[in-house]
């Protein structure tokens, strides 16, 4: 309830987005609230509505940076990431020096620290700043060699946003990494630890560059197989799923393969038919069931002065033995981040460019087929960003099919998938999908809170927003807008304990990579919207054409401001305007009169 107080404060900042004159007033009154969630809500809503806005007066800063000292940990929370959303992409120093003795401060708790450090790598997004890397490797390696409850690999929140937090301050600076990779392998002793903040980082920086070697790379990562104690804890989970699961075969094949998927078994209604109850959710890899009775794993052998594993309550276990296992439990968890990074890294590096991102997804069809759970887990993830935005027919059945899947989390992310992959189109496909969702996991609360999200995500802005980081006709990156996905897929690499725990209100990040998909015309002396005639049709690539051929085909005239989609392109439909800038017809575009236009009549 009060994490629930504290979202839904913060959705006015969504609801009043890019109105900072006119939202601040409104949010004002829930600033001086009683309750301590409200007004974390509140200072949350402030960077929300401020996100991607630039004001002389900076509103935001002056509002948030007198909470950021406070005792309650909410209220510092929500003002530590009100000014990561406002000031995404800035470099300001000054939030540097007001934001860096938090993240340094080996007595902030974990949450407060991982997402200060979040706050700092959104501010610093594709900078290559010395200074904040150096701050981040010294929290990673004081962290890391913890021995209480902060040490790096016992905690979920740590060990995702501190790495990612490294990676955005190089996103897309590719070789601009390597010297801060390097030092990682020096000061981290932990080899566990060392690959995970190495594989954030590298995929980070290749974002977008199309390189194959690192492609190479990461598969090689994805198809490493677990070491024997991972083996027989996964072992444990899937006895402990046909337990709970009626009937052990669900199958459905995935489009373009042969090799059957979990999915819904006909005549089955309600989440216990495939698993999905509670039994079943309680299989994420952060919290393995226990292993079954007289069936005891062979990589770890009995110990004198230890009971075997079937009378584990007979005699009480060695400090040693259970330090031992848990030391291989955070291990395995850390593997399990690296792997599930490594393949949404497939999927950073080959977005933009076409070929590439076609070849990535059919890349998924053999991760899903012999991938690890973690990367199984981690493919739905691919889909939402090789196609944000951009319903495709044999994703959306893949997706669909995987939403019934007998491991839970593989369903949740489906869903999740589902909802970027549709983000603000208004698809009637994936609404219906989801509608079918939203009846089967009507008595799954985690579930049914997923299909939620997806089904706002899909309405977006009543349609008319666009969740895609690239422009320009996919030839640059808004590192801003790809910086608020990421964080919200590296969030639903365990979401159990981020978006369906507390940590919900980080769906909030994607408030910087919404965008109108509007095409607006604007007079270049008055600044004032046009209405001038623009041809909408598919795109055609021209690319070595020799002469002027046609760049879009099947087009339609409107009159702007139009919509475009994903694929489509837009040209002027007569020669009476033309821009002033770039030829290419996105978002705001100012034209101006051809002083060599004559029309046809005075002709």
């Amino acid at each position: 309830k009060e994490h629930g107080m504290m979202s839904a404060a913060a959705s006015l900042g969504m609801i009043l987005m890019w109105d900072v004159d006119g939202g601040l007033g409104k949010i004002d009154k829930y600033m001086y609230s009683q309750e301590d969630y409200v007004k974390a809500g509140a200072l949350l809503a402030v960077g929300i509505l401020s996100a991607g806005v630039r004001n002389d007066c900076d509103p935001a800063l002056a509002l948030l940076s007198e909470h950021v000292e406070s005792g309650t940990s909410s209220i510092k929370l929500g003002s530590v990431l009100g000014l990561g959303i406002a000031y995404a992409g800035t470099a300001r120093e000054d939030l540097l020096e007001l934001l860096v003795p938090i993240v340094a401060d080996g007595a902030t708790s974990n949450e407060i620290c991982a997402l200060t450090a979040l706050s700092l790598g959104l501010i610093f997004v594709g900078s290559a700043s010395e200074d904040l890397a150096a701050t981040l490797l010294q929290v990673i390696s004081e962290r890391a060699e913890a021995t209480d409850s902060s040490k790096m690999l016992k905690d979920n929140m740590l060990l995702r946003y501190l790495p990612l937090a490294l990676g955005l301050v190089f996103l897309g600076r590719q070789e601009a990494c390597e010297a801060v990779s390097e030092s990682i392998k020096a000061i981290v002793e932990s080899t566990v630890l060392c690959n995970v903040c190495t594989t954030a980082l590298e995929a980070c920086a290749y974002a977008g560059t199309g390189n194959v070697l690192k492609i190479q790379k990461f598969l090689a990562l994805c198809g490493e197989q677990a070491p024997p104690s991972e083996q027989a804890t996964a072992s444990a989970t899937t006895t402990a799923a046909e337990a709970s699961t009626p009937v052990a075969s669900r199958s459905a094949s995935v489009p373009g393969t042969e090799t059957p998927v979990d999915a819904m078994v006909d005549g089955e209604t309600g989440p216990e038919a495939n698993g999905t109850g509670s039994d079943a959710m309680d299989e994420s890899p952060d919290h393995t069931p226990e292993q079954p009775r007289n069936n005891a794993s062979p990589a770890t052998p009995a110990t004198p002065g230890t009971a075997p594993a079937g009378q584990a309550g007979s005699s009480p276990a060695s400090p040693d033995s259970a330090a031992a296992s848990s030391s291989r439990e955070a291990d395995g968890m850390a593997v399990a981040m690296q792997q599930s990074m490594a393949a949404l890294g497939i999927a950073m590096i080959s977005m933009q460019e076409e070929v590439g991102s076609s070849m990535a997804i059919r890349l998924c069809a053999h991760l899903l087929q012999y991938g690890s759970s973690a990367v199984r887990r981690t493919v739905p993830l691919m889909y939402g960003l090789l196609l944000i935005s951009n319903p495709q027919v044999t994703a959306m059945e893949t997706l669909s099919k995987l939403s019934h899947d007998s491991d839970a989390e593989v369903a949740l992310t489906a869903i999740l998938g589902l909802g970027l992959i549709g983000a603000g189109t208004n698809n009637s496909r994936v609404a219906g999908i989801l509608r079918q969702l939203s009846s089967y996991y009507s008595k799954d609360l985690s579930m049914l809170f997923m299909v939620r999200i997806s089904q706002g995500l899909l309405h977006a802005a009543k349609g008319l927003i666009t969740m895609n980081p690239l422009h320009s006709e996919r030839f640059l990156m808004n590192r801003v807008a790809m910086s608020g996905l990421l964080t919200v897929l590296y969030s639903a690499f365990d979401l159990k304990s981020s978006i369906l725990g507390k940590y919900h209100f980080l769906l909030y990040m994607l408030s910087l990579t919404a965008k109108p998909r509007m095409l607006f015309c604007i007079d270049e002396e008055k600044l004032e919207p046009m209405g001038v005639n623009v041809r909408v049709g598919t795109a055609v690539d021209t690319v070595g054409q020799a002469g002027r051929p046609k760049s879009i085909t099947g087009f339609q005239t409107h009159a702007a401001p139009v919509l475009l989609s994903a694929g489509e392109r837009a040209e002027l439909a007569t020669e009476e305007y033309m821009p002033v800038t770039s030829s290419i017809l996105e978002h705001v575009v100012i034209v101006k009169k051809n002083p060599d236009y004559v029309d046809d009549l005075e002709k």
